[in-house]
């Protein structure tokens, strides 16, 4: 009997470890979409519109707001006004693929720039398009790793080799509109508490 209750936690405890070494982990470097990557500053973001999609000035839409940034701690209140500015555009000349891009104030680094923080790709719906972009996300970043309560899938990324849930990369579609392709992070809304 005890033989048994050893085999048996052996295995529970086996299992876990092979799975988890078996799940690739996937640096936040290599997320982008349509080019555009999480932490590239409004320069470098501009010259890519400009360079790969040829788009003027007048073919980017850009919102600006200022905003109290989230405290690194729930029970602290923000101290810091931050700037958010949204960056849309339509990447191809039959205006069906929008992208928008959010920026704000990357404030861990001196000095402070605005930076990439959020993407997202709205592409309308059809079960060949929705096929497609979801054959391309698997073949660049693997099998989704969850799903949400949703159902959109999710792959998650880590950052400086620390494991982390908060590099996150979405694929939902919806039949009656749209397929997006979100990635989010909060790696740069950190501050410090004064």
């Amino acid at each position: 009997m005890l033989k048994k209750y050893c085999i048996l936690l052996a295995v529970l405890f086996f299992i876990p470890i092979c799975f988890a070494n078996s799940i690739p982990e996937k640096d936040v470097k290599t997320l982008e979409l349509a080019g555009v990557k999480l932490g590239m500053t409004e320069s470098e973001l501009i010259q890519l519109f400009k360079n790969k999609y040829q788009l003027a000035d007048t073919d980017i839409t850009i919102k600006e707001q200022k905003m109290k940034l989230p405290p690194s701690k729930p029970e602290e209140q923000s101290t810091i006004i931050g700037t958010l500015k949204t960056y849309k555009v339509t990447l191809d000349p039959n205006k069906s693929v929008t992208l928008i891009v959010r920026l704000e104030e990357d404030i861990m680094h001196d000095p402070v720039q605005i930076v990439v923080f959020g993407i997202d790709q709205m592409i309308p719906y059809s079960s060949e398009a929705e096929q497609h972009e979801y054959e391309a996300l698997v073949k660049k970043y693997g099998k989704e790793q969850s799903k949400n309560f949703m159902g959109d899938k999710m792959w998650k990324f880590t950052v400086d080799d620390v494991n982390s849930s908060n590099n996150i990369l979405f694929f939902s579609s919806s039949e009656d509109g749209t397929i997006d392709i979100s990635i989010v992070t909060d790696q740069y809304r950190k501050q410090k508490i004064k």
